[in-house]
């Protein structure tokens, strides 16, 4: 007595497995036809693994998008601390500049420096380092010709060292600016898919219902070929158990199934058989819409039926597969009925 409920509850167990597993592959089929058809109207130009890409593409960007806001945060605080360091190095500088302007004129008016310095015209910004050696090298070649006190205000000026920290400050501003520049292109890109991605996004909403569940979040990354193979497996083994329940339940039912005593070896029968339906009629032994597996996802539904019915009637089917391996394997040596075969040529 315990073996046999033993028996029933595994049977059950398996039953209600056997039941959900199909069910998961047939919604997943169902749902990948759905963006297919999608897909196609898309015009993107990529099959279903390429779109799929595309939004894969994008939620890794999206996913990330946590991150860029913190970075961005911090350069924005960096930003400022650098600006503020520019301003002050570069009040420092242009004060630095108004101490040093009249040690040009003065210099300027020594014999033999040359020095190229207008005063009636303001000095840019990049000319005033080149003003400033020229001056250097005045009071190096022409010393006796220059007084003292010239000399002592262009050494403690300090002007070289304040315009080292203005280029650094401003290089720094300039380098954090385009961290900044780029992080946003970042978090634009993150946030606002391209017109393609857009499309493919918009090509799997049918999908987002699956993707909320452990259990098909990953069939949906199946190539449709691929998925109706595993529908055709499940659906064989679907249509095995279903017989095999209908004679439990109706043990004399007058409809004519084969009966067998193998619970597991009916249902696993069921399963090999259909794929093996599926192999030979996708290979174009019969006509059933196409013979690609690339456009086989077309009559998915079809394969679907034709698994069911193959696991359910796993006998017949065999029998079909039989006469099909005689057209694929017929003995050109045989002999038509009612005709003599012919004399070996030894004996002429």
């Amino acid at each position: 007595m315990t073996k046999r409920i033993s028996q029933g509850a595994t049977r059950l167990i398996a039953s209600l497995f056997i039941w959900l597993v199909f069910m998961i592959f047939l919604m997943t089929a169902v749902t990948q036809q759905s963006v297919s058809a999608r897909i196609d109207k898309s015009l993107l130009g990529v099959g279903y693994s390429g779109t799929l890409a595309l939004v894969k593409d994008f939620n890794l960007r999206r996913q990330e998008l946590p991150v860029l806001k913190r970075i961005e945060a911090g350069l924005q605080e960096q930003l400022a601390r650098d600006e503020s360091a520019d301003e002050a190095a570069q009040g420092s500088y242009r004060d630095r500049w108004e101490a040093v302007v009249p040690i040009l004129k003065l210099l300027s008016h020594v014999p033999g420096c040359d020095i190229a310095f207008d005063a009636a015209k303001p000095v840019p910004y990049g000319a005033r380092a080149g003003l400033w050696q020229q001056a250097r090298t005045c009071v190096d070649e022409h010393r006796p010709g220059v007084s003292a006190n010239i000399i002592g205000r262009l050494n403690n000026s300090g002007f070289p060292d304040v315009r080292r920290k203005a280029v650094s400050t401003s290089d720094a501003v300039a380098k954090t600016r385009k961290q900044l520049n780029e992080i946003a292109t970042s978090i634009a890109g993150a946030t606002n898919p391209n017109v393609d991605e857009a499309r493919a996004i918009a090509s799997f909403r049918d999908a987002e219902v699956l993707r909320a569940f452990f259990l098909t979040r990953w069939l949906i990354d199946f190539p449709p070929p691929v998925l109706q193979l595993l529908l055709s497996a499940s659906a064989g083994a679907f249509g095995a158990l279903l017989i095999t329940l209908i004679l439990l339940v109706y043990p004399k039912t007058a409809l004519s199934f084969s009966s067998s005593s193998g619970f597991w070896e009916r249902i696993m029968l069921g399963g090999f058989i259909a794929v093996c339906v599926y192999i030979v009629l996708l290979g174009g032994t019969a006509v059933l819409g196409t013979a690609s597996f690339d456009q086989g996802g077309a009559n998915y539904m079809t394969f679907c039926a034709i698994s069911v019915l193959a696991g359910m009637f796993s006998d017949r089917v065999a029998h079909w597969l039989s006469q099909r391996a005689d057209l694929f394997f017929k003995d050109s040596q045989a002999v038509p009925s009612g005709e003599a075969p012919a004399a070996p040529a030894s004996a002429k």
